[in-house]
């Protein structure tokens, strides 16, 4: 075996241990750069076709805004009902007595939402009952007005052994702008 390396170990006196060591380390720098540029090619072409994807899907766009009138139109049609903001805030004190849950006070905010011809009414209510009440509330509220969203529901008990918890709803109510 040491045979073998016999010429390297004379090739190595001859010129030095530190010139065999910079061409060692050039080499394994050339070798590094080449293969980095590979995953950066093949990154470069799925860039250039999802280019292509995005060109064709504007190319496609004006046939499909024909197709967006008629959406708008059932998205209109939606919120568009007979009930006024004041018949589903009564909806909303109705499901609640029915739970069981009593509404001491409510903060309520208006916005309008000019690109949807949307108001929305930010409602906030603090309630209190057994977890299964205000669950069951939330609930009903979600299956009896359709045009509200729970945005969020925090959750408070005082002491671990009580019955009730204080919970606060936040939700938002779209009616059609301009009633």
């Amino acid at each position: 075996m040491l045979d073998r390396l016999a010429p390297l170990t004379a090739w190595l006196d001859r010129w030095g241990r530190l010139p065999v060591f910079g061409v060692v380390l050039a080499l394994a720098g050339a070798l590094l750069v080449l293969t980095s540029g590979l995953p950066t090619a093949r990154e470069n072409e799925m860039l250039r076709v999802r280019a292509e994807k995005a060109e064709a899907a504007a190319r496609a766009a004006p046939a499909a805004a024909a197709g967006s009138v008629v959406r708008q139109e059932e998205f209109d049609a939606f919120f568009a009902r007979p009930e006024r903001e004041t018949d589903w805030l009564n909806k909303i004190h109705a499901l609640a007595t029915a739970q069981g849950i009593a509404i001491n006070q409510a903060t309520y905010s208006a916005t309008a939402e000019p690109t949807l011809k949307l108001m929305r009414y930010q409602v906030t209510l603090p309630v209190q009952g057994t977890y299964p009440q205000v669950r069951r509330f939330a609930g009903s509220l979600l299956n009896e007005i359709p045009v509200l969203a729970l945005e969020s529901v925090t959750f408070e008990r005082k002491q671990p052994t009580d019955r009730l918890v204080d919970a606060q709803l936040k939700l938002t109510l779209f009616v059609p702008a301009g009633r």
